[in-house]
């Protein structure tokens, strides 16, 4: 089965990585192109899934923007058939990657010159790997994340509390970046808990600009996050909108001091999902899953962290599905991860309670 889309690889980077990461964001915006889609024949494909007249190939961001532009339920049958996100796992012979070219080339000659549609938006490029990484409107604001990335290091390093680069997640034109303070503001037993800032930005149209409290736990890769503030990348007032959106994640002190007097307490908390004949409280469990699911993170993945927490010995407490809410998190996408850290966050302040269902 051939690749007929660009699936871009993960790139992280640590603490001590901040040259590399600028270096890679300043290679990464030197090969960006922006380029207008005038007419449907800038964007029809060849058998192979590559662009008739430029020869780029497409991005699975990019595919997903022109189906979603063209027809409502397009992406999942072109992403299942074309075997690109498969909706069910089926073997080969259930994928046909020309049968979703065709489909797709079929959806422009219909579709792309409509109001609203293909023609008048521009395509992200990157001359160096020949691929088009996202589809924007006309009035889109670009903003490099080597621009962002220079903003948000000079002002958290200006701030009454300064934070610190401390990691960066990479995916295409896709950047997510920690910024830490040094010292810790308290411990939960023996694990510390740090205070910091988190910034996620698309040079291809995935989303606004967006910026969360971040809470660290330990010093590893485990954070929980505030709710995000986002910018859209359009409009006239885009730079001072972003610029006042970037002001205000710097207020922490008022939620530090709130963490300080409640989160032991709060952590330390008794669940009933264990009876005491040692067996799973299934009204319980049900309820748990739901509300935490409808907090805002996926269905699947709270049944995997549950079922972790039900593998514990003695007592559970709030701690044990914080802990595996953050723990599971890490090995998401960063859209993805976002949603599970936020409900920790709720569960980490208190504003979702887990013993009162």
């Amino acid at each position: 089965m051939w690749q007929w889309v660009e699936i871009p690889d993960q790139f992280e980077y640590a603490r001590t990585e901040a040259e590399d990461l600028a270096a890679d964001l300043e290679r990464a915006h030197s090969t960006m192109l922006r380029t207008e889609i005038n007419d449907r024949e800038d964007i029809l494909l060849k058998p192979d899934g590559r662009l008739r007249l430029t020869d780029n190939m497409l991005t699975l961001l990019a595919v997903k923007q022109m189906c979603t532009l063209m027809a409502a339920g397009l992406w999942q049958y072109v992403a299942d058939v074309g075997g690109i996100v498969r909706r069910k796992l089926l073997s080969d012979e259930a994928m046909s990657p020309e049968l979703a070219i065709n489909t797709l080339n079929s959806s422009i000659d219909l579709r792309a010159e409509v109001e609203g549609g293909l023609v008048g938006r521009h395509m992200i490029c990157d001359t160096e790997a020949e691929t088009v990484d996202g589809i924007v409107g006309a009035k889109y604001q670009y903003l490099a994340h080597t621009q962002l990335y220079e903003i948000v290091s000079e002002m958290l390093l200006a701030a009454d509390q300064p934070s610190e680069f401390y990691a960066a997640t990479r995916i295409g034109r896709l950047l997510a970046m920690d910024f830490l303070r040094p010292i810790n503001f308290m411990n939960y037993g023996d694990t510390p808990l740090f205070a910091g800032h988190y910034f996620r930005n698309s040079e291809a149209g995935e989303g606004g600009v967006k910026s969360a409290i971040i809470i660290q736990v330990g010093i590893g890769k485990l954070r929980c996050m505030s709710k995000l503030i986002s910018v859209p990348h359009v409009g006239r007032k885009f730079t001072n909108k972003l610029g006042r959106m970037l002001a205000s994640t710097t207020d922490t002190d008022n939620l530090l001091a709130h963490l300080q007097a409640t989160a032991v307490r709060t952590l330390d908390t008794e669940i009933p999902l264990i009876t005491d004949d040692n067996q799973v409280d299934g009204e319980y469990r049900k309820s748990l899953v739901k509300h935490l699911n409808m907090a805002g993170a996926d269905n699947a993945f709270v049944e995997s962290v549950i079922a972790k927490v039900e593998l514990l010995d003695g007592p559970i407490t709030v701690w044990n599905v914080f802990y595996e809410l953050i723990a599971g998190a890490v090995w998401l996408h960063p859209t993805d991860r976002e949603k599970a850290e936020h409900v920790a966050f709720q569960i980490l302040t208190g504003t979702l309670k887990l013993e009162e269902l």
